[in-house]
């Protein structure tokens, strides 16, 4: 038996002379306890000499002492050896546990590095393939060989020409990308359902113009292109969007191809027939109370300012369906002068957009604005990035029978630092577009014919976009306004100029709801059958993984004007 449970069992000369005390006993007897005191192995002699008493003493209360002492001993040291042989099966239970997690984790490993491996090796084959039948892709060079594209990486992104020179980003790209900067992306597969062949009866047509035949020779273009040289992210944004059949319409920012098939004059007769007019404005009087409160918080101080405004808020209800609320909240938390520091996505989120979007666009008892961490149940697309999940940063969800339903606006922001990002700009913009359209397509199918809102913010100026299927496999994105975002208490007298397209963008969502709850509520009226047969299909997920390239280059022209403004 261990020393330590010797000790606790007894103090062999204590316990022998408290053990004869109660128990008198003969002096060899007592002499043989304090033997065994002093000997190696006390506890075993300590049985050893209650054995000896209970077979040698006469007195039988003497011997029944020793007879339970040893019971005591004996319980004792079997709960030891128990609890031993428990610890140690625990320890060896553990110990195979871990073994097994180690030999799961390197065969996960182990897959996921021979898949990887299987990856670019057929990739490098299809390269190779495509070099045998095509011939080598020739670049520029200088006579160092040195790459002339190279060279210019460096060069002021401030050049007098028209071609727009995307600005570098400020991250590195990983060297395990599948491509890298200067090579092309080969598509050899593009789906043959895709082409756009024929005339149909339904097709679209202004000022004799047949647009939806224009729309089938753009679509095809863009797939030829993509099986030649490939699609970019910053270049081809248009086309990649055209993949599913959604026509982007922004003036002043429509592609080369575009403009070659169509033509500008069409391009903007499309604009303008199917862009709605901003026909509500604010009232007069409503604009010069605000001036007026501007001026209170920037001459005398902000809380004369905020009485003013309550003032007029308890007397005029009409300020109330006219963002007066959302101008109090706005003089109580914009700062006097510009804070010098850019602030986060997050926060230019929290502290300036969210109170705009919830004011103007959210309604407790209809709908519901919510920045969500959840996919959207109407989208069937996966993630277009491997930085971004499939979900939109803003959305405006339908409430119904106490339930959020479908969504009839979408947004994503971009922060101040990613000002000067054209690949995620320009790729926000796509997600914006397959987000919106599988949003009416939903709609569509449950007979709403509505329209789908969405906005892109970049830093703190906000696009304002309305999607609408007007014709078979036509769906129109098209640009409606800008607003700006006001950092500064300054910055809100043009903030009251840009109200109107508030008002008007919350005039076209609650028109959307309306005719989207008279269908949920009434299930049984007329289906839309026609505009059903118009609906097309998103481009899937493979066929966008390939189109979308994963490069990013700093010197392919972008349509649009992300960073320049």
């Amino acid at each position: 038996m261990h020393a330590s449970t010797c000790s606790q069992l007894c103090s062999i000369p204590h316990k022998a002379h408290e053990f004869f005390h109660v128990n008198p006993c003969s002096r060899w007897q007592l002499w043989q306890f304090r033997h065994f005191s002093n000997s190696q192995n006390p506890c075993s002699q300590f049985a050893s000499s209650l054995r000896h008493i209970m077979n040698e003493c006469e007195n039988p209360l003497i011997a029944n002492a020793a007879q339970n002492k040893l019971k005591n001993i004996n319980k004792e040291s079997q709960r030891k050896r128990k609890a031993k042989a428990t610890s140690r099966s625990l320890k060896e239970k553990s110990k195979r546990q871990r073994l097994k997690q180690k030999v799961l984790l390197e065969s996960h490993l182990t897959a996921q590095l021979e898949a990887t491996s299987n990856e670019k090796l057929a990739l490098n084959q299809t390269h190779l393939q495509f070099i045998k039948q095509n011939g080598p892709i020739i670049s520029n060079e200088t006579s160092d060989g040195v790459s002339k594209e190279q060279d210019t990486s460096n060069e002021s992104d401030d050049e007098s020409d028209d071609g727009y020179k995307t600005p570098t980003p400020i991250s590195q790209y990983s060297s395990g990308d599948s491509f890298t900067e200067n090579e092309k992306i080969i598509i050899t597969n593009i789906p043959s359902n895709l082409l756009q062949l024929g005339s149909l009866e339904s097709d679209l047509c202004i000022n004799n113009v047949n647009i939806s035949a224009k729309f089938r020779a753009y679509i095809n273009e863009a797939i030829s292109h993509a099986n030649t040289d490939g699609l970019y992210v910053e270049s081809n944004t248009h086309e990649i969007l055209s993949l599913s059949s959604i026509l982007v319409l922004i003036p002043n920012s429509y592609s080369t191809k575009m403009v070659e098939i169509f033509g500008l004059q069409v391009l903007a007769s499309i604009h303008h027939e199917y862009t709605p007019t901003l026909s509500i404005s604010l009232d007069t009087e409503i604009e010069c109370i605000y001036r007026n409160v501007i001026k209170t918080c920037l001459k005398v101080s902000r809380s004369n300012a905020i009485d003013l405004l309550c003032t007029n808020l308890a007397n005029r209800n009409e300020l109330r369906n006219n963002f007066g609320f959302l101008m109090l909240d706005l003089i109580r938390t914009l700062p006097i002068d510009k804070i010098r520091n850019e602030p986060s996505e997050l926060t230019l989120i929290t502290n300036y957009l969210d109170r705009i979007m919830k004011d103007a666009f959210h309604n407790p008892d209809k709908y519901i604005a919510q920045w969500p961490n959840t996919a959207l149940t109407e989208s069937r697309i996966r993630k277009l990035d491997g930085s971004r999940t499939k979900q939109p940063d803003f959305v405006v969800t339908m409430k119904y029978q106490s339930q959020t339903t479908n969504i009839i606006y979408v947004g994503e922001v971009s922060g101040p630092s990613e000002k000067n990002s054209v690949y995620k700009n320009c790729l926000d913009l796509i997600r914006i577009g397959v987000f919106m359209k599988d949003c009416i397509d939903s709609a569509i199918s449950r007979g709403a014919e509505i329209k789908i809102l969405g906005f892109q913010c970049i830093a703190y100026k906000v696009d304002f976009y309305i999607l609408d299927l007007i014709s078979e496999g036509l769906y129109t994105m098209n640009h409606i306004a800008q607003i700006s975002i006001p950092e500064t208490i300054k910055d809100l007298f043009i903030f009251i100029e840009e109200l109107h397209v508030l008002l008007n963008i919350r005039n076209i969502l609650l028109e959307s709801y309306d005719i989207f709850i008279d269908k949920l509520e009434n299930p049984g009226s007329a289906q839309l059958e026609l505009k059903s047969s118009f609906k097309k299909n998103t481009l899937d997920t493979p066929e966008f993984n390939r189109l979308v390239s994963k490069t990013r280059c700093v010197k392919r022209e972008c349509p649009f004007w992300f960073g320049r403004y």
